[in-house]
C-alpha cells in the first residue's frame, strides 16, 4: 500500500536523473552557476508553497503548482550534477571532499537498501520523532545516520565490494 500514497511527479523527478546521462553538456561556468541560482530559488520556492509555514507572502497565487516547482527543481537538479561532474576539483580541500566522496559512494546502495529498514528499527525502539530543531534532535539525527552509515559499511563489506570477484566467478563457469 505505501506505492499508492507516491506521487507521480516523484516519477518524473527519477526520470530527469535517469535522461541526464544520456546528454552531455559542454563544461560552462555560466550554466553551473546559474543552475546553482536557480536550484536555490526552487527549493524556496518549494518551501514557501509547502502546507505549514511561518510566513506569509501574498504571490503564492501566481506560483505555478508545487507540483510544476518540484519538477523545476529537478531540472536545474540535473543540469548542475552534469556542469559539476565535469569539472575536476583542484583546491586540497575540495580534493579531499572528491576523496570522500568517491569512497562514500561505494556503498551508496547498501545504504539506500538497509536505511529505510533501520529507520523502522529506530521508531521500533523507541527514538522520538522530533517536532523542533534543538541540540537533542540534531543529535539524535547524527547518531541515527552514523548507525546507518556503520552498518551500510559493515554489509558492503561483505556483499557489495565483492560483486566485480562474483561476476568474473559467474562469467568464468558460463
Amino acid at each position: 500500500m505505501v506505492f499508492t500514497k507516491l506521487d507521480a511527479v516523484f516519477l518524473f523527478i527519477w526520470l530527469f536523473g535517469a535522461l541526464s546521462i544520456l546528454f552531455v553538456p559542454r563544461k560552462n561556468r555560466f550554466v553551473l552557476w546559474a543552475s546553482i541560482v536557480l536550484v536555490i530559488i526552487s527549493i524556496s520556492l518549494i518551501q514557501l508553497t509547502a502546507e505549514s509555514r511561518s510566513i506569509q507572502v501574498g504571490f503564492l497565487q501566481y506560483l505555478p503548482s508545487r507540483s510544476v516547482i518540484k519538477l523545476l527543481f529537478a531540472l536545474f537538479f540535473s543540469i548542475m550534477l552534469q556542469q559539476l561532474l565535469l569539472f575536476s576539483p583542484k583546491r586540497k580541500i575540495a580534493v579531499k571532499i572528491d576523496k570522500l566522496g568517491t569512497h562514500l559512494a561505494k556503498f551508496s546502495y547498501t545504504l539506500y537498501l538497509t536505511h529505510y529498514p533501520l529507520g523502522g528499527l529506530f521508531h521500533y525502539l523507541g527514538f522520538p520523532k522530533s517536532e523542533q530543531i534543538n541540540a537533542l534532535s540534531i543529535g539524535l539525527y547524527l547518531l541515527q545516520m552514523l548507525i546507518c552509515l556503520v552498518v551500510a559499511y559493515i554489509l558492503y563489506l561483505g556483499f557489495e565490494k565483492h560483486t566485480a570477484v562474483v561476476k568474473k566467478y559467474i562469467k568464468a563457469k558460463i
